[in-house]
């Protein structure tokens, strides 16, 4: 009986091994430089461009087409197309609006292997969650302020849910309409939160920086513990060039409203080096 359990378990452990090694063989999708299995930070899902295929099998792997679905936590879902292995401007502008709780979700991907177009596999879909704040956070997202400012009357609105939008300086990258130049951006100073209510005043407190450099250089990320870019920032900033990135992330702020204080998160932005 015990050479039985003995063989009973082996027979387990070979089939446990052979089924993880074939999962290991097996290509999958990966999104952009992510590695582990998520949540994941904002600013991780925000620098990346493209999508790769990672496999264990000896052959390679290219993707030709794909769909991003962005399923917001409140609200309905979008739903994008892509030819090629890059993400497309609106998938990328898509991303820029994400906030804790939300899911993007990369499916009907397709793949030619060993560089043969005509050979083509479908890709199991691979879901990206992003995290969410811890629970002693005392800031709030401004998201929750635009859902709740729909449920009351607008005399009781408080400054905690008036919406505002972060700004880099003059700079509000989220204007398509507005060009900018790499001088204009080493230009400003300091990052500044508007909003069209007279009666509140935000500013910003805290904000990282983080650099995509369009070559194989890593990203640089540096904080600031107030609303000024630092020393060290505009340091950096001087040896950007044309088509590497700007995100500027995790940006709370805090408002003030007859003595009374609010704090927020505001939504990150991307400058992209013209």
């Amino acid at each position: 009986m015990k050479n039985l359990i003995t063989a009973f378990i082996l027979l387990v452990s070979v089939a446990c091994y052979a089924q993880e090694t074939s999962q290991d063989l097996n290509p999958r999708v990966v999104f952009g430089e992510l590695k582990h299995d998520g949540p994941y930070d904002r600013s991780e899902i925000l620098l990346q461009e493209r999508l790769s295929v990672s496999s264990g099998n000896g052959n390679q792997y290219k993707v030709v087409a794909f769909k991003m679905i962005l399923a917001p936590k409140k609200g309905g879902a979008y739903l994008w197309s892509g030819k090629g292995e890059k993400l497309t401007p609106k998938m990328q502008t898509g991303l820029n609006k994400i906030e804790p709780g939300d899911k993007i979700i990369i499916e009907s991907v397709l793949a030619s292997v060993n560089g043969d177009s005509l050979n083509l596999v479908e890709l199991e879909p691979i879901i990206l969650e992003i995290k969410t704040y811890e629970k002693d956070d005392p800031y709030i997202n401004v998201s929750d302020y635009k859902t709740e400012i729909n449920n009351i009357p607008t005399s009781s609105k408080s400054p905690a849910i008036n919406y505002l939008e972060p700004r880099y300086g003059d700079i509000n990258p989220a204007d398509l309409s507005t060009e900018y130049t790499l001088e204009d951006i080493l230009a400003q100073t300091e990052l500044n939160a508007e909003t069209l209510d007279i009666e509140v005043t935000y500013t910003v407190t805290s904000f990282k920086m983080i650099l995509a450099f369009k070559n194989d250089d890593p990203p640089v990320m540096i904080s600031s513990g107030s609303n000024k870019i630092t020393t060290s920032m505009k340091e950096r900033l001087a040896k950007v060039k044309s088509g590497d990135r700007i995100l500027i992330e995790g940006i709370r702020a805090v408002a003030i409203y007859k003595g009374e204080e609010f704090k927020v998160n505001l939504s990150p932005m991307i400058l992209n080096i013209p």
